[in-house]
């Protein structure tokens, strides 16, 4: 009888402990802002079971790319307008600058960004996790920038090339190269709102050569 009692509390002890491996304890307190399975699926270890999220911590996060990276500065005062809230314009400060440059993620520019933290003034309430924005802040380029079409951009050395149509030839147009959202991508150059540029068939292409135009693919 007392062997079967010290098996009985150890199976006891095992099951106990089972049970507080099967629990999940949130660091913080917050919102479950995901689920990352279904009950009775298998969870691997290590695989994320719930996203959640710190309502009163929720600050936007910029990419500032290097060429700016010089003229942003903790404390300084923006602005940030989000797609989904139109006609909005939400004011807030940088709170911190990443230490390093990391590059950035499209295979565009070829460039780096650095990363900002901006916390706004009306609070986390006003945006949610996930939210693409635009922040802008008080200074601005020097020089005028347009918005090209990205597939028209041809990286080069940290730079690109862009090149413009002019009486049906093609003309080669160095410029520095700015944010993007993908589809559209901010330069800077000898190049004027209005402007034509070629889009696909660069390959190849040499200063001067005859291109064929089969529409308007202006900057701007």
């Amino acid at each position: 009888l007392e062997s079967r009692v010290r098996q009985a509390a150890a199976t006891l002890a095992r099951a106990r402990a089972a049970q507080a491996d099967s629990l999940l304890r949130a660091p913080f307190a917050g919102v479950v802002a995901k689920l990352h399975g279904d009950p009775g699926m298998l969870a691997g270890p290590g695989a994320p079971a719930v996203t959640l999220v710190d309502p009163r911590s929720l600050a936007v996060e910029a990419l500032v790319p290097d060429e700016d990276s010089g003229r942003v500065r903790v404390g300084q005062r923006v602005t940030v307008t989000a797609p989904a809230l139109p006609g909005r314009v939400l004011p807030g400060t940088v709170r911190a600058l990443a230490a390093a440059a990391e590059p950035r993620a499209d295979a565009v520019s070829h460039t780096h960004v650095v990363r900002a933290r901006i916390v706004l003034d009306s609070g986390p309430d006003a945006l949610r996790p996930g939210l693409e924005v635009d922040v802008q802040g008080t200074h601005r380029a020097s020089s005028p920038a347009l918005l090209v079409p990205s597939e028209a951009v041809v990286p080069d050395g940290g730079r690109g090339i862009v090149w413009r149509v002019e009486a049906g030839k093609g003309r080669r147009v160095a410029v520095t190269i700015g944010e993007t959202n993908g589809a559209r991508t901010v330069v800077e150059g000898d190049l004027r709102d209005g402007d034509r540029v070629v889009v696909s068939g660069k390959e190849g292409l040499r200063d001067g050569a005859a291109v064929s135009v089969a529409g308007s693919t202006g900057g701007g």
